[in-house]
């Protein structure tokens, strides 16, 4: 599996897997949109989500980071992202309407998000794009 495959069906996974298959997607497409962004969030897939304090799951402290370590590639879950990944390399719709960002339900919301425009809610994530 190739790095980029890899990388974003962690942070997929790590962000999302409670959030179904539509969520799962969302994320995957936030991934791929901000590529369109280059270098501004990263040049690559792989480099975007890796990038610090872009994405909470791959913060040293955060819970899900500890879990993906214990997740085997028969998962069923995480085989949803990696094909969920393809789906996307392939031409996917993107339900998020061009998101780069998106936040959880319950947390603070940064600063950017007064500036952003909100373009869908899907499971307990909010997505937005215009982030200043």
């Amino acid at each position: 599996m190739a790095l980029d495959q890899q990388i974003a069906a962690a942070t997929a996974y790590m962000e999302a897997s409670n959030q179904g298959a539509d969520g799962i997607r969302a994320v995957m497409h936030v991934l791929f949109n901000r590529l369109q962004f280059a270098p501004k969030y990263g040049s690559t897939i792989a480099d975007i989500c890796l990038r610090p304090w872009q994405f909470s799951c791959w913060n040293t402290s955060d819970p899900n980071r500890r879990r993906l370590a214990t997740v085997d590639d028969t998962d069923p879950i995480l085989s949803d992202c990696i094909a969920t990944y393809d789906a996307v390399v392939a031409g996917s719709d993107d339900p998020t309407f061009g998101a780069t960002h998106y936040i959880a339900d319950g947390i603070t919301p940064p600063s950017w998000v007064s500036q952003a425009t909100q373009t869908v809610k899907i499971g307990s994530h909010t997505f937005y794009k215009d982030v200043p």
